[in-house]
């Protein structure tokens, strides 16, 4: 089904980001993520009054919820990843705080270089030789005693960090990744421990930290809107959402695409950055959705999960190919229980006659089409909501084009990303 035109009129061409914007939605370019203008688009298209309540509980990077306070919005992100809703807070800054980056970046880097010190364990000496890191670490710990509530001897605690604070570590996450050597794969998600072989040097680290501070501030924009909207970020469970029912009016999100895109590695630098160890790690990529680890067994697919999910997972479990009936099985299962244990939620906290407008990427299982559009209408039609119509576009960027193996399967077949547009029943 495709909307008529003029219902979603500015949507011409993909959502998709363009990888152009010098704005504060370049921040982490994510392979999978939107793009500001497609938020905007979507929230004139439903002519909601200032202040009303939009949610994004796959926040990412905070898109939508940067681009919601633009408007005037009252902004709702939840998110499972720590660094991610670290980046999605430090596009939230206000204007004048612009004022205090350079005085307090070089107050920051002087006692950085005053108060260095590291654990021999540190998470980031998977990348930097040690004083590197210990380098690092100093910047890390500069911001907390300056800008962050106590106790420092733990992780920071995202859900009580201010924007100022998150600014000046998402410039640290922005120094960390340019300079940590990273080896190629076919997974252009997929950050692999890969140490460098020389030290850059602690004042060319300080140095480099306050340039990107420059940069972030030079990425921000005046407010589309007199009125700048409220922003709400919180480390949540999109399977388990910490809001009241029908309390949301529309949300604008993208779950985490069904192609083995390991969200949780894809951050890896950034989560060593803020100090988390290999065992929150390993915890923090189990509980993530679209992980590449599974469970050694699972139960009976859920009827409501729809027919063309249970035919999918049918399609996969029969496959001839090496490991479908086992692994892959089992990873799309827990994919797909976990996406609609968030669909109902979505519905849940949805107020009548509220939109939903939802990013997916239809893909393939070897030559088996994944229709995950369609699986999320019928997810959404067994909880409470309609589907409008859809807005379907050709992918250029899917993993199999950058996966060599899976050529063989999909070289002459087209990915299609689609606006699924829904409403919940009145």
């Amino acid at each position: 089904m495709k909307l008529e035109r003029g219902s979603l009129a500015a949507f011409d061409t993909s959502p998709k980001r363009n990888g152009r914007s010098a704005s504060v939605h370049s921040w982490y370019d994510f392979y999978a993520g939107f793009s500001s203008d497609f938020v905007s688009a979507a929230l004139r298209a439903l002519s909601l009054p200032l202040g009303s309540r939009i949610l994004d509980p796959w926040n990412g990077s905070g898109t939508t919820s940067a681009t919601g306070q633009e408007m005037g919005m009252h902004a709702i992100g939840f998110d499972i990843n720590p660094a991610m809703l670290i980046i999605a807070r430090a596009k939230t800054l206000s204007a004048p705080s612009l004022e205090s980056v350079l005085p307090l970046a070089k107050l920051i880097a002087a006692e950085a270089s005053a108060n260095r010190g590291i654990g021999i364990e540190d998470p980031l000496t998977s990348w930097f030789q040690y004083h590197d890191a210990v380098t690092l670490r100093s910047i890390e710990r500069s911001i907390r005693r300056a800008l962050v509530v106590p106790p420092f001897d733990e992780i920071v605690n995202v859900n009580r960090l201010s924007d100022i604070a998150a600014f000046f570590l998402n410039a640290l996450f922005s120094v960390a990744r340019s300079l940590a050597k990273q080896s190629k794969t076919k997974n252009p998600t997929w950050v692999r421990k890969a140490r460098r072989t020389k030290n850059v040097g602690a004042q060319q680290i300080y140095e480099l930290f306050i340039k990107k501070c420059l940069e972030q501030c030079a990425a921000y924009s005046v407010p589309s809107t007199p009125v700048r909207g409220v922003v709400d970020l919180q480390l949540a469970d999109s399977r388990s959402l910490p809001l009241g029912d029908s309390s949301i009016s529309a949300t604008i999100t993208s779950p985490p695409y069904c192609t083995r895109l390991d969200y949780a590695v894809s951050t890896r630098i950034e989560l060593a950055a803020m100090g988390m160890v290999e065992a929150d790690f390993d915890r923090l990529r189990a509980r993530s959705i679209g992980t590449t680890r599974v469970p050694k067994s699972v139960a009976t697919p859920n009827p409501d999960w729809g027919p063309e999910c249970l035919n999918f997972l049918e399609q996969v479990r029969s496959h001839p190919s090496k490991a479908s009936r086992g692994y892959y099985y089992k990873n799309h299962f827990v994919y797909f229980e976990s996406l609609h244990q968030s669909m109902a939620e979505i519905s849940r906290v949805t107020r009548p006659g509220g939109s939903i407008f939802i990013v997916v990427q239809d893909s393939f299982y070897k030559e088996v089409l994944n229709p995950l559009s369609k699986i999320v209408g019928q997810m959404g039609e067994r909880n409470s909501l309609s589907v409008v119509g859809e807005y379907e576009f050709v992918s250029k960027r899917d993993m199999a084009r950058v996966n060599i193996k899976s050529r063989i399967y999909n070289a002459d077949r087209q990915v299609s990303e689609v606006v699924v547009w829904m409403r919940k029943h009145d």
